[in-house]
This record gives C-alpha cells, sequence and structure tokens, in this order.
C-alpha cells in the first residue's frame, strides 16, 4: 500500500502538541498583504477542499496526477454534497446575519457542522497520518440495550495501524476539552 502526503499542507497546519497517542494542531499563520501576522486560513481552505472529491467520491476517481483535472473534480464533488441547507447557511455567513436572526432548523445545521469537521477530520488524517479512507463513516451496534455507535473516519496508514476519529466542533474550547475529557 503507498499512502503519500499528496498535497504537502504542513505549512497550512502545523502540529504544536506530538506525542504518540494525541497531537495538538492549529492553522500558521504568515505575513497578510498589510505586513501584519494573520492565520492562514484561505491557505487551509484550500488545503481541506483539495480533499473534496476524493471525500465525496472516493479514492478512485482521483488520478496521479491531478494538477488539470482537479477543477473539475472539485466542481463534481461540490455538487454531489451540495444541499440546499448549506446554500442557506453560506448565505447567512456572507451577509454577517447575526445567528439568533437564523431560521432555527438552519442554526441547528451550521452547529452541528458534521460535513464540515468530517471533511477537517479525513484532511487531518490523510496529510498528517499518511493514510488512507477505507470508509467515511461507520456504524456498529455491540449490544441489544444500547444505541448504535458512530464513527466519521475509518482509515488505515501504511503500517496497518487501523484510525477511527470523531469530529465535534465547540464555540467554547474549554467545553470541548472537558467533553473529550469525560468521554
Amino acid at each position: 500500500m503507498e499512502i503519500k502526503n499528496e498535497y504537502n499542507s504542513n505549512k497550512v497546519v502545523v502540529i504544536k502538541l506530538g506525542q504518540d497517542d494525541i497531537d495538538g494542531m492549529l492553522i500558521n499563520h504568515d505575513l497578510n498583504d498589510e505586513g501584519a501576522y494573520s492565520y492562514m486560513e484561505n491557505e487551509f481552505i484550500e488545503s481541506v477542499m483539495n480533499y473534496l472529491p476524493e471525500y465525496a467520491m472516493g479514492q478512485e476517481p482521483i488520478p496521479s496526477s491531478p494538477v488539470k483535472i482537479m477543477p473539475y473534480l472539485r466542481e463534481a464533488a461540490k455538487s454531489v454534497i451540495k444541499i440546499k441547507k448549506i446554500d442557506e447557511i453560506k448565505h447567512y455567513l456572507d451577509e454577517k446575519i447575526p445567528s439568533q436572526d437564523w431560521d432555527q432548523e438552519i442554526l441547528k445545521i451550521y452547529n452541528s457542522k458534521g460535513i464540515f469537521s468530517e471533511l477537517i477530520l479525513h484532511f487531518l488524517l490523510r496529510e498528517f497520518k499518511n493514510t488512507v479512507a477505507l470508509v467515511s463513516k461507520i456504524y456498529f451496534k455491540d449490544s441489544f440495550s444500547h444505541e448504535a455507535h458512530g464513527f466519521d473516519a475509518v482509515h488505515v496508514s501504511a503500517d496497518n495501524k487501523l484510525w477511527i476519529g470523531e469530529t465535534k466542533f465547540y464555540n467554547n474550547g474549554k467545553k470541548g476539552l472537558k467533553a473529550l475529557i469525560v468521554t
């Protein structure tokens, strides 16, 4: 199995805490056009979007040298996952409409951010753990009296390690860490 860091995004996202069982990553910063430090948000979005075709359609359609065909694959992938609700979220964000004025159904979807966080998880596993996706999402039931459990990513690496990932976004980092510790 050949696994490679396809887009070399390690200049955009950097590992700040690296241990055997935990990594801390953040978006890097650089000088902007005005000469001030700013986060590399656009570069991060571009890096994540490079994986959108693979995430949406699986690895098979991605050619080994995707330079010429990548814009078309990205557009095709966008149409695969594009739903009306995402367009509505984009409208609210583009117009800077306060969240209290959002449609409650749209706000609930935005707050869960499922598809966005799953794509970012896919990107991080591929770029920084050199994995290949086995399945994008999996559910399993381990007893009769409990609900099915789910994971947002199931990947494997060249050293035959299985990577199972779950994503959550929190508005407050402390609450996210507390949830992680309790879980």
